[in-house]
């Protein structure tokens, strides 16, 4: 994917106003879809992911930006929020210098990352395994319990073992979709799926055999 740039981009003032929407206007209970999934997770793994498949300069900064905006959707609605999200950079986007063709680019992105993902160019398959870095991360445990009370607070409750079931099915089901994201976290991955059937059989046991 080649960009041209026909002017410079205040692309910094525009992550930093996707942040501030983020701050401002999130629901506290999105305890998994949070200011902090966005700024210290999915942003980091983007930047990192662009340099291990050297991704050209200003192409990864199209990334970052999209990275930035992937959930702002969030601030509008839960369900279909990446077209929320969509709108958003649509409506922002331009004010910050990006061309149509950029910002076509980024809601592309975006939409990269809607479940179940299908991203068809390398910034898309970039953003699209920075969303879901953490799967391959030591701190998968703890953010997947952030996941599981933001979706209790959405009505969503899940008995122990049905809740693992279903993230063990997710985690063996998914593959990241860049070289580079396979070989930095599917080890760990594999690690957090043992834990996950480590915890399901836990929970099988103590219901199997009720105190």
């Amino acid at each position: 994917m080649k960009t041209i740039f026909s002017e410079p981009i205040r692309y910094q003032e525009a992550n930093l106003y996707a942040l501030d929407l983020l701050q401002r206007l999130l629901p506290p209970n999105l305890f998994y879809h949070s200011l902090e999934h966005t700024r210290d997770e999915v942003v980091p793994a983007a930047k990192q992911l662009c340099q291990l498949e050297q991704l050209d300069f200003e192409n990864s900064l199209l990334v970052e930006t999209a990275a930035y905006y992937h959930d702002t959707g969030f601030t509008i609605q839960v369900n279909g929020h990446e077209f929320a999200s969509i709108e958003i950079a649509e409506n922002a986007l331009p004010q910050y210098g990006f061309s149509e063709t950029q910002v076509h680019s980024i809601t592309s992105m975006i939409m990269a990352t809607r479940l179940p993902q299908n991203p068809g160019d390398l910034a898309s398959k970039i953003l699209a395994d920075a969303d879901l870095y953490i799967l391959g991360s030591p701190a998968y445990l703890d953010r997947n319990q952030d996941l599981r009370r933001e979706l209790a607070c959405l009505s969503l409750e899940f008995e122990d073992c049905d809740w693992f079931s279903h993230q063990i099915h997710f985690l063996q089901g998914h593959h990241y979709f860049t070289q580079s994201a396979r070989q930095w976290l599917n080890s760990e991955k594999k690690r957090n799926i043992r834990r996950l059937k480590e915890k399901f059989q836990y929970c099988s046991q103590v219901n199997e055999y009720p105190a």
